[in-house]
């Protein structure tokens, strides 16, 4: 069953609109980077290339390149809007080629990304956009059936301007119990700034004289947001138990070394609680 491009760009937008659900089995097609993270000025160009790649072993892929507005919601789920919608797009911004790629098995092919920087654009501020690549595919079934299966691959665009800031600070770090009756830590961080934070550092229970370390990596807070990382545990905590966080902001681009600690959090975890 051979799709033409019209075909499966209608395709893809009836499973957009209902919110269709199509099985997947495996990662099909990637992006690389994920994120792209840059800096400019008002005036600036920056150029950047993204390499979209076809994993499968032995299918061929047709996906339609383009551009979506993204944030994460405060639970760290992805959340993709309209291209324009969101109050820091850069979509007029951004220019991209080329905008339909069809990959062999194992094949990939760059994808250049073009940003002009208005003289306008405020230099304490930051935007975001995301390159999407999709595709409506067809999969044949064990039982000899056929289905369609969306295919969306993004790679995140961060760009922050001379002059925003970004300002993560712990908030708390709660014991909570999870539906399956496990329990996990609860981090939250906020960030007052005007560019995001990336976060790194440990997570540290000390109880009856045993210490124990977690190790967390690559924790994202967008600008003036605020998350909530869930850190499941491996065995349930006494109540007696105390934690710190020591988390360290590596993308602190108003620091010339772009990093900065944060101040550390410490206090008594307290018993489990239902996560609400």
């Amino acid at each position: 069953m051979k799709l033409t491009r019209s075909i499966r760009a209608a395709l893809l937008l009836l499973a957009c609109l209902a919110g269709l659900s199509i099985p997947a089995h495996g990662r099909q097609v990637s992006l690389e980077p994920t994120s792209l993270e840059l800096s400019a000025a008002p005036g600036d160009r920056e150029r950047a290339f993204v390499t979209l790649q076809n994993d499968s072993p032995d299918e061929t892929v047709e996906l339609t390149i383009g551009l979506t507005d993204w944030t994460i919601s405060a639970e760290g789920q992805l959340e993709l809007e309209p291209p324009g919608d969101a109050p820091d797009s850069m979509v007029d911004w951004v220019r991209f080629s080329p905008a339909y790629i069809s990959l062999a098995p194992g094949e990939s092919r760059e994808i250049l990304v073009d940003i002009k920087i208005p003289d306008t654009a405020a230099p304490a501020g930051s935007r975001r956009i995301a390159l999407l690549a999709s595709a409506i595919a067809p999969v044949t079934t064990s039982d000899g059936g056929s289905l369609l299966r969306k295919i969306e691959e993004t790679s995140l665009i961060y760009l922050t301007g001379p002059d925003a800031k970004s300002l993560p600070v712990i908030e708390a770090v709660t014991h909570v119990l999870l539906a399956d009756g496990s329990t996990a830590l609860r981090l939250e961080v906020s960030n007052t700034g005007t560019a995001h934070a990336r976060l790194q550092g440990t997570i540290q229970m000390d109880a009856n004289g045993d210490t124990t370390s977690l190790p967390l990596a690559s924790l994202v807070v967008l600008p003036e947001t605020r998350r909530a990382f869930l850190i499941p545990l491996a065995e349930p905590l006494s109540e007696n138990a105390m934690v710190s966080a020591s988390l360290t902001n590596t993308h602190a681009r108003q620091h010339e070394s772009g990093r900065a600690d944060l101040l550390r959090y410490s206090a008594p975890l307290g018993e489990a609680a239902p996560l609400r």
